[in-house]
C-alpha cells in the first residue's frame, strides 16, 4: 500500500468508469494501449496502485452479487 493520500474508492471509481465507453472516446492516433496506461497513470495519482484498485472493484463486486444473508435482517 502506497504512504501516500488515497482518493476514497467511492470517489475513484465514478471517475475511472468515465474512462470508459461509453463515456470516453478514443482520440485521434490515440491506441487502446495508450489510453490503459492513461488509467493506470490516474489511479497511481489517486494513491492506489492498480492491483489495490482491482482488488477492490474485485472485492466489492463479489460482496454486490453474492451478500451475506446475515446483513440482511
Amino acid at each position: 500500500m502506497n504512504d501516500k493520500l488515497k482518493v476514497p474508492y467511492e470517489v475513484m471509481a465514478l471517475e475511472v468508469d468515465k474512462l470508459y465507453p461509453p463515456h470516453y472516446e478514443l482520440k485521434p492516433d490515440e491506441t487502446i494501449e495508450q489510453h490503459l496506461m492513461d488509467i493506470e497513470a490516474f489511479i497511481e495519482s489517486c494513491g492506489w496502485t492498480t492491483e489495490d484498485y482491482l482488488a477492490e472493484y474485485i472485492h466489492r463486486s463479489v460482496k454486490e452479487l453474492f451478500p451475506n444473508p446475515k446483513d440482511m435482517n
